[in-house]
């Protein structure tokens, strides 16, 4: 991507300055291209980290070492994408955004049209695809993949929460539908075991009473 593709796309001023901004040089180790996407130069990416050559980290993102940003992918804001010292990538891939004050964790991947921002996090081998939506101080974490998933305000989604409504099949795919429908199981199975408890009160309470 050129600089004024590079504006066009981002809607930057017609008089953006290129000397705001370079294109990031991957470490030998990514064999497929050594000259990178652009990264404003407010941002830190890590000499080991990739950056694809039409992906884009901008504003005050970080990107730590072993982070692959993949494809078409923009990590802007304040998102700070894997963790220093770590041999374990963290992955942006497709056309996903990461924004705000948003954290992806190293052995996440985040791809698709998803958006994540705010104070979200995703982590734990957790895989975002789709057009998931994650915002507000969501977390979501788990050897899931997680399809066109939506989760704001202080949403926990993890392999306990999973597992707590049924969903223990790890690795497997879990949509809106799936999870809504496994609560909607779970809700249902509490009501019946509620209901066989006040039962079995009530023929106790029967026995005594004879």
């Amino acid at each position: 991507m050129e600089f004024e593709q590079l504006k066009k796309k981002l809607n930057l001023p017609e008089d953006e300055p290129e000397s705001n901004w370079h294109r990031h040089e991957n470490a030998p180790l990514h064999l497929d291209t050594r000259l990178g996407g652009w990264v404003q130069n407010t941002a830190t990416v890590s000499p080991l980290a990739y950056v694809a050559p039409d992906a884009i980290v901008r504003d005050h993102a970080q990107v730590f070492d072993y982070s692959l940003i993949c494809d078409e992918a923009q990590v802007s804001g304040n998102a700070v994408i894997g963790e220093p010292g770590l041999c374990l990538a963290a992955v942006i891939l497709d056309d996903a955004h990461v924004s705000g004050n948003a954290r992806i964790e190293v052995g996440a991947k985040v791809g698709g049209r998803s958006e994540i921002t705010d104070d979200a996090v995703i982590g734990n081998n957790a895989r975002i695809c789709g057009q998931s939506r994650v915002s507000g101080h969501a977390a979501i974490s788990g050897n899931y993949r997680f399809d066109s998933i939506v989760a704001d305000e202080d949403t926990v989604i993890s392999s306990e929460s999973l597992s707590a409504i049924g969903i223990a099949d790890t690795g497997s795919t879990v949509s809106m539908e799936r999870l809504s429908q496994a609560e909607s199981n779970a809700k249902g199975h509490m009501r019946t075991q509620r209901s066989r408890r006040a039962q079995a009160a009530r023929d106790q309470t029967k026995g005594h009473d004879r």
